[in-house]
């Protein structure tokens, strides 16, 4: 990273408010966090933040829950039973639809999805309009990548029917169904899949066809989402909930990551942490999906790809929200990142 990049974003951090008024509780307000698979790579965020002392530089005291699919998170965070969540913006948005539940995102981490699909260069989905007749693996019907697979046929003009869909399981070891001929394709986070892609020394691997979700599918990727009555009647609560997750953030892109991966893992079971050079190389692509959009809008929720991604959901038959309605806010993030 330019050390010219590096010092503006060390700035931010030190500019960052450092605690809320005293609340009268010494440890901090408890507050509950859950998260799919948060003691991943792609958890570092929320796990930094706890174990760098940004929650209780907010008078926080923040407990981490995982949670197997976004679904559970944002059924847990719906009926009261934590605070924040870090889920995917189409989850909110079928929730929302769905249950009518009062949640509402406060920020987005990823303004893409960082999904992919991965198949063979003998029987290649290069795109969309190529999946007609293929055997698709998923990590379970109706989960967040199988509503992804919707969102591509809808963009290709297919049905929902013109492919096979098979479960598999979240790790890069599940491409071996493509490679054995038994599924044309799998759908898994980039984290999941950087060992196979990668192999040695960062040299792409010549066997695997990559194609992003994001370029038929246009929605934001993993967001922080509370409920609507802490937005409302605990604004406080949110503001101190995202200071802490922009200081985290912040801390994670100026660096080193090393150290700061060293600390998560020494506080918490990250059981698919892989060698430290490659965790590295993870979150240094993470880090940059994170700035993609330019750093004037990090954790920002953007209004294009928000609409975008509403729209297909509807076209597609996936979930229609009701006019009017507020899926998301800027109103706490603009507090703590002045564009």
């Amino acid at each position: 990273m330019g050390g010219l990049l590096r010092r503006h974003l060390l700035a931010g951090l030190a500019a960052l408010p450092t605690a809320l008024p005293a609340t009268g509780h010494e440890a901090g307000e408890p507050i509950v966090i859950v998260s799919p698979n948060v003691f991943d790579l792609s958890g570092l965020d929320v796990l930094n933040a706890k174990t760098g002392g940004h929650f209780a530089a907010q008078g926080l005291d923040a407990t981490l829950v995982g949670s197997g699919t976004g679904v559970g998170a944002l059924r847990q965070l719906a009926a009261g039973r934590c605070h924040f969540l870090r889920a995917a913006a189409i989850e909110l948005v079928k929730a929302v639809a769905r249950q009518q539940a009062p949640l509402l995102a406060i920020g987005s981490q990823e303004h893409t999805v960082s999904y992919v699909m991965l198949s063979g260069p003998d029987r290649p989905v290069r795109d969309a309009a190529m999946l007609e007749g293929k055997r698709i693996g998923v990590l379970a019907f109706g989960s967040t990548m199988d509503n992804y697979l919707d969102l591509m046929l809808h963009h290709a003009r297919l049905p929902r029917d013109a492919v096979e869909r098979q479960i598999i399981g979240l790790n890069a070891g599940t491409f071996a169904l493509v490679r054995a001929n038994r599924l044309d394709a799998v759908i898994l986070p980039y984290e999941t899949v950087w060992p196979l892609l990668h192999p040695a020394q960062g040299v792409p691997a010549q066997d695997v066809v990559v194609l992003p979700i994001s370029h038929t599918v246009a929605i934001p990727g993993r967001c922080y989402i509370t409920s609507r009555a802490i937005a409302d009647q605990r604004p406080e609560l949110a503001l101190a909930f995202m200071r802490a997750m922009a200081a985290s953030m912040l801390e994670i892109i100026a660096g080193p990551v090393e150290p700061l991966l060293t600390r998560c893992a020494a506080a918490f079971d990250m059981p698919g942490l892989g060698p430290p050079a490659q965790s590295v190389a993870i979150m240094q692509w993470e880090t940059q999906n994170w700035l993609a959009d330019g750093r004037a809008v990090l954790l920002r929720n953007l209004d294009t790809g928000w609409r975008a991604g509403v729209t297909a959901m509807a076209e597609a038959g996936l979930a229609s929200v009701p006019p009017n309605t507020e899926l998301y806010t800027n109103r706490f993030v603009a507090q703590v990142l002045p564009g």
